[in-house]
């Protein structure tokens, strides 16, 4: 296999090789537009140095500590001989592993080499990997299920050095997108506040292939290898599975939903003379349904009085607007406008097919301003002032709730005095 030679011709160094790379798809940073650029936009931002390095030289993992050079290469022979886990070893769950590590390959996001080369590999270690089946949605707003491949980064090898075993918590960054849900709905609660009589019009934007926009550092790739069918693969993005991953992947999408914010918040913007062509469709008011809105308490927490509010959770983006002449405007070009400054534009000569970093198929489905969208597995009605379980998820929770009420111990803990 041509990777493998050419991995030798650099002393079995990944990094070595990936020096060799500059200007390709294989080198951190080429999912974003130029440092130079990007320090325009963020350089007053509080984390820019931070995100600075996680782009320009790629993700790194804090580790406390690492398996020594015998454990290290007795964890790969037993990786080797085990394989991954049961969930992707067959049926449907293998093809879908099979089909998603093609798709990454032809993107440029994994690299394949003889399992022979993993041996050799300087600092690889193998993870196992396993499927989980997850519900995403079309354009038009139906359910679908996706299988996601995950590294299973905290499975404990011999040496009992996994990699999430490894990295010292302590050194990572603190994840704020834990109560985003809270945050919206108290944006929408303090605008009801200001605003008696307007509606609150909501809008989203969906990062594709999120993880995949960010390199894991070259030292730092080549420790979560993966094997399927008697082929390894370096994965050069960031893993799913690696407890690292939320921090270092959220410092940058936090920031892009903060330039969203800002941008909603811009007077001078102009969305009818500064904008992503192909939107325009979408950016129109809801109609009325003649209801009365609801009522709105005083918090017992601070919000900013700001019309328009932008928060997010990893990969999705959630906009929010008192509803003006404009509102339907800013609150659909924001998202599309700064995902064009921030990344790299596509079809670039060396991009392998890379696809844009907002999905078309879900801006179609979840960027119209609107009063009732679904957001983070809740239906938020902002006009009834109403958070709901939607439907399917409903049906689903009622039966694991009966199913569960039905299994012995349970019935005992119901039966006891």
């Amino acid at each position: 296999m041509e990777n493998s030679a050419l991995l030798r011709t650099h002393g079995d160094d990944f990094q070595r090789l990936t020096e060799h790379q500059r200007d390709t798809i294989l080198y951190p940073g080429s999912e974003f537009r130029s440092i130079e650029t990007l320090h325009k936009i963020w350089r007053m931002h509080r984390d820019w140095l931070t995100i600075k390095e996680s782009i320009n030289e790629g993700c790194t993992y804090p580790c406390k500590e690492q398996p020594s050079e015998e454990e290290r290469l007795q964890d790969i022979e037993t990786f080797i001989t085990r394989g991954n886990h049961p969930s992707a070893l067959s049926g449907e769950n293998l093809e879908a592993v099979k089909k998603n590590y093609n798709k990454e390959v032809n993107k440029g996001w994994m690299i394949p080499i003889k399992i022979e080369s993993l041996r050799g590999l300087k600092h690889a270690r193998v993870t196992p990997i396993g499927v989980h089946p997850q519900w995403s949605i079309d354009e038009a707003g139906n359910r679908k299920l996706k299988r996601r491949i995950a590294h299973d980064c905290s499975f404990k090898p011999p040496s009992g050095h996994s990699i999430n075993n490894d990295i010292d918590a302590d050194l990572l960054d603190e994840c704020i997108y834990g109560q985003c849900i809270r945050r919206v709905l108290h944006g929408i609660h303090a605008m009801r506040l200001r605003h008696k009589t307007s509606r609150v019009l909501m809008s989203k934007v969906d990062l594709d292939a999120a993880y995949r926009r960010l390199h894991v550092h070259p030292r730092w790739a080549v420790t979560s290898c993966s094997i399927v069918d008697q082929i390894a693969y370096i994965l050069t993005r960031v893993p799913f599975g690696v407890s690292a991953g939320p921090s270092r992947f959220s410092i940058v999408s936090e920031a892009f939903f903060d330039l969203i914010y800002d941008l909603l918040l811009d007077e001078t913007w102009v969305p009818e003379t500064m904008k992503v062509d192909g939107w325009d469709h979408l950016a129109t008011t809801p109609k009325s349904d003649n209801e009365p809105l609801g009522t709105a308490s005083d918090l017992i927490v601070e919000i900013p009085e700001n019309d328009y509010i932008c928060d997010g959770y990893i990969d999705d983006g959630i906009l929010l607007g008192v509803e003006t002449q404009d509102s339907a405007q800013r609150l659909t070009h924001a998202g599309p406008v700064v995902a064009d400054a921030i990344f790299r534009p596509t079809q670039e000569e060396f991009d392998l097919g890379r696809a844009e970093v907002l999905s078309a198929e879900k801006l179609e489905a979840e960027l119209r301003p609107d009063v009732i969208k679904k957001i983070l597995g809740w239906v938020i009605h902002s006009s009834k002032f109403r958070i709901y379980l939607p439907t399917d998820k409903c049906l689903d929770w009622t039966k694991d709730i009966n199913a569960l009420l039905k299994e012995p111990f349970v019935q005992r803990s119901l039966n006891r005095p």
